[in-house]
């Protein structure tokens, strides 16, 4: 019962650490291709902040999916240096449990969160993506069909 406990803590702590890693990210994500879409599409007469932040919000998710691994090894990082800081490690091992015990809800937690990524964030990734190079194409003047370029 301890030992599920400690595991279930674990666990919550690691998506405690992910979301605000990706939080953080995404935020400095945001702004930097809000900035490089102002100055692409500054001298177009549609061109908005709004619409660049609705075009880097659709680009995101793929950016995203990039960095993930990063995440997950920063926030996997993260938590077992709080965990240790504050001799919650120290404390479970001396009760018993084994490092492989305490690190089984980060390999779950991971597995989870990978295939949330593919099953999910992949599919809105692509379909944001497309359309954000759609509409940036659009505002540039080029043509959107792949078989006219040409």
């Amino acid at each position: 019962m301890l030992n599920r406990t400690l595991q279930v803590y674990i666990f919550f702590r690691m998506l405690k650490m992910t979301f605000y890693f990706i939080l953080a990210i995404s935020i400095l994500i945001m702004l930097i291709d809000v900035s490089e879409l102002s100055n692409r599409l500054s001298r177009s007469q549609d061109y908005s902040l709004a619409l660049a932040f609705q075009i880097s919000a659709m680009r995101l998710p793929f950016i995203l999916q990039v960095a993930f691994p990063l995440f997950i090894l920063s926030a996997t990082m993260a938590t077992l240096m709080q965990l240790n800081k504050k001799n919650e490690l120290v404390i479970a091992r001396s009760v018993g449990v084994s490092a492989w015990q305490f690190l089984a809800p980060i390999w779950v937690f991971a597995f989870l969160a990978g295939c949330f990524i593919i099953l999910v964030v992949n599919p809105a990734a692509t379909y944001g993506f497309s359309v954000a190079s759609e509409i940036e194409n659009r505002m540039r003047g080029r043509s959107t069909d792949y078989w006219t370029a040409f």
